[in-house]
């Protein structure tokens, strides 16, 4: 049996209000400064109304993409996950969707990390 020794990973958590309420989207980065994974923890996200099945498909979907591809296609992931909208409306809260959520945290981790 060989030994397991658990990696550790730069993280980021970043709290989104969406329309449908706070979004907690933690992103993993590789050790090449890359993505590793984006998680939305379901115990931090009680507060929000979209479906935590679905919130999560969309975080597993991008993490999925984002592994594949470079630099010029994550721009493209962003730019589709940004076209979704809602159908509530708060007031004040510049993000469209919970998937417009996660290409807002996915745009911010990138420009800080280029």
């Amino acid at each position: 049996m060989t030994d397991f020794k658990p990696k550790e990973f730069k993280s980021e958590t970043i709290l989104q209000k969406t329309p449908c309420g706070n979004l907690y989207v933690t992103v993993v980065f590789a050790e090449d400064g890359g993505i590793r994974q984006i998680l939305i923890p379901t115990t931090g996200n009680r507060d929000n109304d979209c479906g935590h099945a679905f919130v999560e498909s969309i975080a597993d979907l991008a993490t999925y993409a984002l592994r594949r591809t470079d630099q010029k296609d994550a721009r493209l992931i962003i730019k589709a996950l940004s076209k979704h909208y809602c159908n509530r409306k708060v007031a004040g809260v510049k993000v469209n969707s919970c998937a417009d959520a996660i290409s807002k945290v996915l745009e911010r981790v990138m420009k800080c990390g280029t």
